[in-house]
């Protein structure tokens, strides 16, 4: 009888362990199929700059979410999504509406992030200094209580990188103590053309170095003409061609 029933419980016992093993990798399966989708649709943005087809994807995703815990994280996503591509064309009093529309504190540390650094570039060419000053507190708060040395370290650069962008933009004067170089190959495009192209561009203006300026323009100006930052390009481009046809 002993014998039975201890056989029973083994058999009970492989077959739970086989039941939680099958449920594990299945979990994993769908954790590795959702990371692989997130990236592919991150790509159509960030790399490929496909606004219109960027906005699609996310906008079937929220549709077809399968929980209303996951419509709503879906939906916030996509809000985030639309304000960035609002930014990016350059329309930023819509782009600040939108933006507007999220909840900050219903909204996951990484997307909390993101959030703040859309609203600052959104307040920056607004130029509404007292909100940049919010965005700007946000982080070195962050800054002085972060033990993760890699998390703290992409602050530490956002801090410097918001705060050169602010004295490029709204002081007109120039700034080095930032992040901001062409042989930068850790950004994805769209940030490494805004930042290592554009800023670059505006900062070495601000230097008196106009040769080092026109190149990056210039290179810039072959980008996505939706980006604001491309049809800044060539006006800068048309003025210097102006300038060296009066010289």
């Amino acid at each position: 009888m002993g014998y039975l029933i201890a056989r029973k419980i083994s058999v009970f016992d492989k077959l739970a362990i086989t039941i939680f093993v099958i449920s594990l990798i299945l979990y994993s399966i769908a954790i590795l199929i959702r990371i692989l989708v997130k990236n592919a649709i991150d790509k159509i943005m960030y790399d490929d700059i496909n606004f219109e087809k960027y906005i699609k994807c996310l906008t079937y995703i929220r549709n077809n979410s399968e929980s209303k815990k996951l419509r709503r994280i879906n939906t916030m996503n996509l809000v985030y999504a639309e304000a960035e591509v609002l930014f990016y064309k350059g329309e930023y009093e819509k782009a600040l509406k939108k933006i507007k529309e999220l909840d900050e504190q219903l909204l996951s540390k990484t997307l909390r992030d993101k959030y703040h650094y859309l609203y600052f570039n959104i307040n920056l060419f607004l130029e509404n200094i007292e909100e940049l000053k919010k965005s700007i507190n946000y982080f070195e708060s962050i800054q002085q209580r972060s033990n993760n040395k890699n998390y703290l370290l992409k602050i530490q650069n956002l801090v410097s990188d918001t705060k050169a962008m602010t004295d490029i933009v709204i002081g007109k004067r120039s700034n080095n103590n930032c992040t901001f170089s062409k042989e930068n190959s850790k950004r994805h495009k769209l940030s490494h053309i805004y930042l290592d192209l554009y800023f670059n561009a505006l900062n070495s203006k601000l230097l008196g170095d106009f040769n080092h300026a026109e190149e990056l323009f210039l290179e810039l100006s072959k980008e996505n003409e939706e980006l604001f930052f491309v049809k800044e390009a060539k006006k800068e481009i048309g003025l210097f061609n102006k300038k060296q046809k009066e010289e």
